[in-house]
């Protein structure tokens, strides 16, 4: 398949030149009857159709990232809190009339309270249902996203901010669990780490070395200068996130 492919693609492209000649002929030959001012015209309005030209910026942004303990217990019977940490990032951004595309880089500290989690159905007390005290040890994720951002006018310097994005973002720290042993069956609260019981880092075990990322925002643009704006943003990036950020356009 791979020795074919090159044939494939020559005769594909002979194709598609065959096919165009017939095309290009009749366009030079329409233009060599043209009146040349009014060929001037066409390409000035084909100019001015394009639009204005694209330009390139940086950016920085700070957020306060969280994810509420009761949709953790949506999939746990219970957890030990939720998240509530901060990230920051750079950006790069290329802008065309009102639509940004921009590539970012964020670090984002993902770390719950430690303490004792416990799974779905199982009950403290019971033997092999006991919770597990878990440990996050610079839980963290490093993520590169493409994200699609559209700008609305809302006045003469501010302007609704709207879009979606997607990535890959590397996993960080450990997850570290202890067995627990319970004197109250039924009662997490009676339960503790076991001197004797086993302590695996569940990171290794049961955590992807990379996850997904799949973002979307909505806020607001306000352009404090000609080439400096400044971003305030809410939204949902794995976990949900607001913040702040500023971009320089050169």
């Amino acid at each position: 398949m791979r020795a074919t492919l090159p044939g494939w693609m020559i005769a594909i492209a002979a194709l598609a030149t065959f096919a165009s000649a017939p095309a290009r002929a009749q366009s030079e030959d329409d233009l060599g009857d043209a009146d040349p001012d009014a060929v001037g015209a066409a390409d000035d309005a084909g100019r001015l159709d394009e639009g204005p030209a694209a330009r390139f910026g940086l950016g920085v942004r700070a957020r306060y990232v969280f994810f509420p303990k009761g949709l953790l217990e949506l999939f746990v019977d219970s957890a030990s809190s939720g998240v509530s940490r901060t990230g920051f990032g750079v950006e790069f951004v290329r802008r065309k009339a009102n639509f940004d595309l921009v590539v970012g880089l964020e670090y984002d500290n993902v770390s719950p309270e430690d303490g004792l989690w416990l799974e779905k159905g199982d009950t403290p007390g019971v033997p092999g249902e006991n919770p597990d005290f878990v440990e996050f040890d610079g839980l963290a994720t490093l993520g590169l996203d493409v994200a699609f951002v559209w700008h609305h006018p809302l006045a003469s310097r501010v302007s609704l901010r709207y879009g979606a994005g997607i990535g890959v973002a590397a996993v960080l720290g450990d997850v570290i669990q202890t067995d627990t042993r319970c004197t109250v069956q039924g009662d997490i609260n009676s339960c503790s780490p076991d001197p004797n019981g086993e302590q695996v880092n569940e990171k290794s075990e049961d955590v992807p070395p990379a996850v997904p990322i799949v973002n979307l925002l909505l806020g607001a643009r306000i352009d404090v200068a000609p080439q400096l704006s400044l971003n305030i943003e809410t939204g949902f990036r794995d976990v949900f996130y607001a913040g702040l950020g500023t971009t320089y356009m050169f």
